[in-house]
């Protein structure tokens, strides 16, 4: 964006956009329960909250409570594969990757430990913004998966403007305000266009907030543009949650091969011949019903957590544990 890596764009240590939603998220509980009683206990949601990599853009020199997670649970010996999300950076996953690096890289230990962590390590990225993943991981790790995807749903920044007439409609103002602005303390807190909030004051990138400027005194005032204006209270969202779709339990069992494909799309660059076996074979598949384990931790501009299917939004890092069928 031609700006410096400064401190100013840090956030400050009392801005807690993931704790802010899973207070939201506790005041919504007892209500989600009756519609599903495997909805987790906000406590347990909690309990998953870590601090990482957050010093400058694609730094990562020292552990953190998040890389420590991660690096927990990628060494440790349950079977099946680790599903690792990344929502635009991967910092804190490079930490928890080059800590075992530094530990284990001249020992005898080392050539095992890097393969069971390479076919053991799954990554959905959203991106690669700080280059994290281009300059530590693939040159060091080049054997762990990296799952992108293409064909994947358009729910981000701008939906409306290229919406199909049949979606159109739940992007609308009246839309949200009926069934998510409206809707207890988590519909209070989703963002929508012209909500007059602003995820870290003074922020240039984030104008969403703003209603009754164009999109030039928007520019006048210093703000990127990167969308334009849209109706007041209609859908804002920023597309980085087809990374999660393709592990929900669908039937198309997507997270079992990057070719089957599924909601979030299909991958980038494989051979589809997996994904016409598997459909000649035996489609029929039990709903998933149990994620083991989940994590989240702290990053801005976080609109929600989840934990299971039902609870599907995220904006930070996660992992997940190999599903229970």
């Amino acid at each position: 964006m031609g700006t410096c890596s400064c401190e100013s764009w840090r956030w400050a240590e009392d801005e807690k956009f993931i704790d802010d939603v899973v207070e939201a998220y506790e005041k919504s509980y007892p209500n989600l329960k009756i519609h599903n009683p495997d909805y987790p206990e906000p406590a347990y949601l909690k309990s998953k909250i870590r601090w990482e990599n957050v010093t400058f853009d694609g730094d990562f020199p020292k552990d953190t409570p998040g890389s420590d997670l991660i690096k927990s649970l990628i060494l440790d010996d349950k079977p099946g594969p680790l599903f690792i999300t990344a929502w635009g950076e991967q910092s804190t996953i490079s930490r928890a990757l080059k800590s075992i690096q530094d530990k284990y890289e001249n020992t005898m230990e080392w050539p095992s430990i890097k393969q069971k962590i390479s076919k053991k390590v799954i990554l959905f990225p959203s991106g690669d913004q700080d280059d994290t993943y281009a300059k530590y991981i693939k040159p060091f790790w080049p054997d762990i998966e990296y799952r992108q995807f293409q064909n994947s749903p358009n729910y981000g920044y701008g939906t409306q403007i290229n919406a199909q007439t049949e979606n159109a409609q739940y992007l609308t103002l009246k839309w949200m305000k009926k069934n998510v602005s409206d809707q207890g303390a988590l519909g209070e807190i989703f963002r929508v266009c012209g909500d007059g909030k602003q995820m870290v004051k003074g922020s240039k990138v984030d104008y969403f907030g703003f209603s009754g400027y164009t999109n030039e005194e928007l520019n006048k005032m210093g703000y990127m543009v990167s969308m334009s204006v849209q109706e007041e209270g209609s859908w804002l969202g920023e597309e980085d949650n087809h990374t999660f779709m393709n592990m929900l339990g669908n039937g198309l069992r997507a997270y079992e091969d990057a070719t089957y494909g599924g909601w979030g799309g299909h991958s980038i660059g494989k051979d589809i011949s997996k994904a016409v076996t598997f459909l000649l074979r035996e489609m029929p598949m039990p709903l998933l019903h149990n994620l083991e384990t989940s994590i989240t931790l702290r990053k801005p501009h976080i609109p929600i957590s989840f934990h299971k299917p039902n609870v599907i939004f995220s904006r930070s890092f996660a992992v997940v544990r190999d599903f229970k069928i």
